[in-house]
């Protein structure tokens, strides 16, 4: 399936002047079975790629938060955090002008908040930069609260009380 997409990419890039939502789409899935075999080079330029597209095409908000978050977590899991850090906190900055701009709050859309004040404060506990993860995943429970998504909560809730064990960890240390 990799080669194929790799094919089709190519393909859709030399047949037209701009990028377009389905080249977006490839990019993605492309980038997804790249992770899934362990291949994060690969799978973090495809999300690279897959963000200039989004952007060139001027993608939603949603599709843009979508995009940022999956190249900061591709980051992550190759421990490149500082390069992840302005993409999960600009994915963070979107949603919160999603979240911002609409009058009627529905549980998803408190949860999406959630979810991504979550990635910021797992980045940060990842990074190891306990107090910031702390203070994000504390305002993830209570958007997750809000929401009514007990599971994340307690989720949320552990990762919290391993950001304050391995910050006062750390404290030991030095």
């Amino acid at each position: 399936e990799i080669d194929t997409l790799e094919r089709d990419i190519a393909r859709r890039s030399t047949l037209k002047a701009s990028p377009d939502k389905e080249q977006l789409r490839a990019l993605r899935r492309l980038a997804l079975l790249y992770k899934e075999k362990f291949l994060y080079e690969k799978a973090i330029d495809s999300y690279t790629r897959a963000l200039a597209v989004v952007e060139t095409i001027h993608g939603s908000h949603e599709e843009q938060v979508t995009v940022l978050g999956e190249l900061a977590d591709a980051l992550d899991v190759v421990a490149c955090y500082d390069e992840a850090e302005p993409f999960v906190l600009r994915a963070l900055s979107l949603r919160q002008k999603i979240y911002d701009e609409l009058t009627t709050l529905e549980s998803e859309t408190i949860n999406r908040m959630a979810v991504n004040l979550h990635d910021v404060g797992r980045h940060y506990l990842h990074s190891r930069n306990y107090e910031k993860a702390e203070s994000y995943l504390e305002e993830s429970i209570a958007f997750f609260q809000q929401a009514g998504t007990q599971d994340s909560q307690e989720a949320a809730r552990a990762q919290v009380t391993r950001a304050k064990c391995l910050l006062a960890l750390s404290q030991l240390d030095q």
